[in-house]
């Protein structure tokens, strides 16, 4: 889990590396172990418990960023892996380390989500479920038949 100990300071350049394998363990788990929950998903779900998915927030499709920086993520891994290997602070590194935290934490934020904002629609399909009437067209079809 995330804590204070991962913003301090680095005291040297073998903890700086420390710090940086730390933060890549953090977002492989994230990019690689979570996937994105769809909408349907999302209201057919009895928990609205953070991290379990990647999850579905009701907004248009347009600003939905989760799968573009899942997959740009996922794909960053092993360059930035092997970058870390390396040992050098270098322009490539710099920018590579940046792309893939910030596509960590646009997931982490959807995975740590604890919002609800398909209450509504998952309560309008439990409700709608509930008063279904074909249990009823079935008898009422059995005693005129």
């Amino acid at each position: 889990m995330y804590s204070d100990d991962l913003l301090e300071l680095p005291r040297d350049e073998e903890h700086f590396w420390a710090m940086i394998e730390d933060h890549f363990a953090h977002a492989c788990h994230v990019l690689q172990d979570y996937e994105i929950e769809t909408r349907e998903e999302a209201i057919d779900s009895a928990s609205d418990h953070p991290m379990r998915a990647i999850a579905y927030r009701n907004i248009p499709e347009e600003y939905d960023q989760r799968e573009y920086c899942l997959e740009m993520g996922r794909d960053l891994i092993p360059a930035v892996e092997s970058l870390i290997r390396k040992r050098k602070v270098t322009l490539e590194f710099v920018q590579q380390w940046g792309k893939l935290m910030f596509c960590h934490g646009l997931i982490a934020g959807s995975v740590f989500d604890v919002g609800d904002d398909l209450g509504t629609a998952r309560g309008g399909v439990r409700s709608g479920q509930a008063r279904k009437k074909d249990e009823q067209r079935r008898w009422i079809a059995n005693v005129y038949s």
